[in-house]
């Protein structure tokens, strides 16, 4: 077996654990906020984890296209791991809702700072075997480990309390740190970082294109909007559906492989938004037990399609050199796509405008994807 294979079959497992660890753990924040006397506003509050994650993996990125050291990118990826998901079980031990709301902060934290140097690795050993591919694989293992992960907890919390389960999670997150360690002694120097390879920066019209996919993240704040009011069962099904269609999504690229790439691979995502946030706006408008589940699947949908598409767009837009500040800039325009969707989405329902949001959506992102596609014609579309 190649070498490179070895180490994307090791980093999908490590991301399998690690999902298995704090998705497990951000399904039960809600009642142990609750259990440990913090608000409704301090749960809608942890939402902020997200935005600071994201806004982490622009000065990640950056940090790593700057030095572009070898120990720098493994480093960063250990931390980042070490800070993740030793949060996760620390959780256990919060007296009081200010520090597990510190801890869920600090989770989102190493997400973001191991995340573009993860990426970048993982963009080179895929090359052979398809990137869209590659990266379409690694999702069906996250979201393996997204679903495996929250059943666990249930199943301890049930007998033993939701304290006893999130201490449990240290065992995937072991597991997890085990496996990395082994895929950084199969690949401990990743070209980006050679010195051969000569760093370069990132165009207009590859910045463009990067925003338009970070930007397309504004459908993302619309499900606590959407489920609000609804029960917590009603919602947690809605949200296990949704998991479970963006797994579906990142199989269905797996087998479609790279017939579907380039330029083509990232209007899909724009267009995913664009599809998710109509459906998302009629749930909201009329409501009903069928527009409700159209708009979870809508949901699963972009999120599946984003994960694999936003970052195997990145890859194919720079090239070696410059993937560690593309995957940057793809984390500072998320994070502006969050920011931006969470206000829009409070203020459209709270006016009753919701009609607004598809003219937001049809200019915002998809213009900024067409117009970096024309400064970067010269490549194929696909």
């Amino acid at each position: 077996m190649r070498r490179e294979l070895k180490v994307f079959i090791l980093l999908s497992l490590v991301s399998l654990f690690a999902d298995m660890t704090y998705e497990a753990a951000r399904g039960v924040l809600g009642p142990y906020t609750e259990l440990l006397g913090g608000t409704a506003l301090v749960a809608g509050g942890l939402a902020l984890g997200d935005l600071i994650g994201y806004l982490t993996r622009a000065a990640s990125g950056g940090l790593v296209h700057r030095l572009r050291n070898p120990r720098l990118y493994w480093g960063l990826v250990f931390l980042g791991y070490a800070v993740n998901l030793g949060a996760v079980p620390l959780l256990a031990l919060a007296g009081r809702w200010e520090e597990a709301f510190a801890l869920v902060i600090a989770e989102r934290v190493g997400k973001g700072l191991r995340a573009p140097a993860r990426d970048v690795i993982l963009a080179e050993v895929t090359e052979g075997l398809g990137r869209e591919r590659g990266f379409a694989l690694h999702e069906v293992m996250d979201q393996v480990g997204a679903v495996a992960g929250p059943l666990i907890v249930a199943l301890a919390a049930s007998g033993y309390g939701v304290r006893f389960a999130l201490a449990l999670l240290a065992v995937p997150a072991a597991v997890s740190i085990a496996l990395l360690v082994s895929a950084y002694a199969l690949y401990p120097i990743p070209r980006e970082a050679s010195e051969a390879t000569v760093g370069r920066g990132v165009g207009l019209g590859e910045h463009l294109i990067i925003a338009g996919m970070g930007l397309s993240l504004m459908i993302l704040p619309v499900w606590p909007v959407l489920t609000y009011g609804l029960s917590p069962e009603r919602a947690s099904a809605l949200y296990g559906l949704a998991m479970g269609v963006d797994a579906v999504v990142a199989l269905v690229i797996a087998v479609v492989g790279s017939r579907v790439s380039g330029y083509t691979s990232v209007i899909i995502v724009s267009l995913a938004a664009l599809i998710g946030g109509l459906v998302a706006v009629g749930a909201l408008s009329y409501g009903g037990g069928l527009l409700f589940l159209l708009a979870a699947v809508g949901w699963g949908v972009f999120m599946g399609v984003f994960e694999v598409y936003s970052r195997s767009g990145v890859a194919w837009l720079v090239g070696v050199g410059g993937r560690g500040l593309g995957y940057g800039l793809l984390g500072l325009y998320s994070a502006v796509g969050l920011a931006a969707g969470g206000l829009v989405w409070g203020f459209l329902v709270y006016r009753g405008v919701l009609g607004l949001w598809i003219p937001l959506i049809l200019f915002l992102a998809p213009f900024s994807l067409i117009a970096g596609g024309v400064l970067v014609r010269r490549r194929p579309l696909g």
